[in-house]
């Protein structure tokens, strides 16, 4: 093979290659990255962190699940909704409260259980909940934290809820119900489709799916492991 023949079928390989492709920042135009005070809504971060972040790691952040149909649908439901302005009112005093199971919130927006945080920022969830907290917004803890529940819960003083996957048994179900509670969760946000493992064509194409369910299992492996710690007997000193 000629030295010729080698550029092209190197040049072949990386054309087609997810290395190079993991570079590319689909923008229509290629923009000045703007400062920090420049950024005006939640959409302005998203090209910046898609710049910035490794790949897996933001795919993991925004993806949705098999072809992502539902995450674009919930994204256009929002262009669907008009707001009427109304013209010659006193509008001094606009009050976003709710109240829910309750708890009085200060508007109806919350923070949606996930993990994986400490992808995204060193404190992982805890600094979640400090921003959480800032926002005036309810934090939902989720299962898979990095944080322990109680840590999580002492990094900041806004209202917590916990997400809960079932447990092999009512009674470990209800241990860690009762140490979110303790640790002051108001709320159980109880997922019920923990039984099928969802595609995420994003994870796929980034090769990243088979080492997700890995992490997941080990994650479930550990767990199960301190539960039956948790449950055993204390060891007994045996003197001759």
């Amino acid at each position: 093979m000629t030295r010729r023949d080698c550029i092209r079928h190197f040049s072949a390989w990386l054309a087609g290659s997810p290395l190079l492709a993991a570079q590319l920042v689909p923008r229509s135009a290629h923009h000045r990255v703007r400062a920090l005070s420049e950024l005006t809504t939640t959409f302005d971060f998203e090209p910046i962190a898609q710049a910035k972040m490794l790949r897996t790691a933001f795919d993991f952040l925004s993806l949705g699940v098999d072809a992502e149909f539902t995450l674009r649908r919930n994204s256009q439901a929002f262009d669907w909704i008009s707001l009427v302005p109304r013209l010659g009112v006193q509008a001094a005093a606009v009050d976003l409260s709710t109240e829910v199971f309750g708890q009085k919130l200060e508007h109806p927006l919350m923070i949606a259980p996930t993990a994986g945080h400490q992808q995204f920022h060193p404190q992982g969830a805890a600094e979640t909940h400090r921003g959480a907290t800032l926002a005036k917004a309810t934090y939902i803890v989720s299962t898979g934290t990095s944080v322990p529940i109680d840590k999580l819960a002492a990094t900041a003083a806004g209202p917590l809820w916990f997400q809960l996957y079932a447990r092999e048994t009512a009674e470990d179900s209800r241990e860690r119900v009762e140490t979110a509670v303790a640790a002051g969760c108001r709320a159980v946000a109880f997922t019920v489709d923990t039984q099928y493992h969802s595609h995420r064509e994003r994870l796929l194409h980034d090769r990243a799916e088979p080492v997700q369910r890995e992490h997941v299992e080990r994650e479930v492996e550990h767990a199960a492991v301190q539960e039956h710690r948790r449950h055993e007997p204390p060891p007994v000193a045996v003197r001759d």
